[in-house]
């Protein structure tokens, strides 16, 4: 109870920072070497994960403290609890390697995210996401004041790609465009939360082979 408790405060915590502080000079805590690079060379995809089309986000938060220790470890997301172990066990190996997080070069202690996004094909990847496509859709439909079209298209993208703060600041200025103040507030203070929290988004990816066999 105690643990929860404490996490759920620093989480107000942040949220403060994020909303009453968008002024302070505040620098995203740094891993002593390439944080996706760290993670992306230790997943290994399980093979059930490929056979059966298992795909989606798996998001661990933690507490970076104002030493640099982590500590308040959460599975937010679990696409698969052979990837969340493996998640847990990286971030743990990453111990005595962070510098916390500052506000007005002051440290303080923060809760951070790391979503590890995982997608199957039924063939090599492409060589850019679908979400990705998609945004690049809606920023021409933008181009030619077609903000309806856009939306629809940014929508799409967001679903397959939940926590990318680009994607949120598009979607912004698209509610902007189309009027809808409220809207584009949230997805403004999303995006600003998002490029806070997250330290990193790893994208692993596998495919299956599919084969057909000619009877005859």
């Amino acid at each position: 109870m105690k643990k929860t408790m404490l996490f759920t405060l620093v989480c107000v915590l942040n949220l403060s920072y994020l909303v009453g502080q968008e002024d302070a000079a505040f620098i995203k805590a740094r891993f002593d070497g390439n944080i996706n690079k760290h993670f992306a060379t230790r997943i290994k995809i399980p093979i059930d994960v490929t056979e059966n089309y298992i795909q989606g986000n798996t998001v661990i938060s933690f507490k970076l403290s104002k030493d640099g220790e982590i500590s308040s470890v959460v599975v937010d997301e679990n696409s698969h609890v052979s990837i969340a172990e493996q998640a847990l066990s990286i971030l743990k190996s990453t111990e005595g390697r962070w510098r916390p997080t500052q506000v007005n070069n002051e440290p303080i202690d923060f809760v951070y995210k790391i979503v590890i996004n995982n997608k199957v094909y039924s063939g090599p990847p492409p060589a850019k996401s679908e979400s990705i496509v998609l945004k690049e859709k809606s920023e021409k439909k933008i181009e030619k004041e077609q903000y309806e079209k856009a939306l629809r298209y940014i929508d799409k993208a967001i679903k397959l790609d939940l926590y990318k703060p680009p994607y949120y600041k598009i979607r912004s200025q698209i509610y902007t465009l189309l009027n809808m103040p409220n809207e584009s507030e949230k997805d403004r203070l999303r995006a600003m939360r998002y490029e806070k929290e997250i330290i990193t988004i790893v994208n692993v990816s596998s495919y299956k082979i599919v084969t057909t066999r000619r009877i005859g």
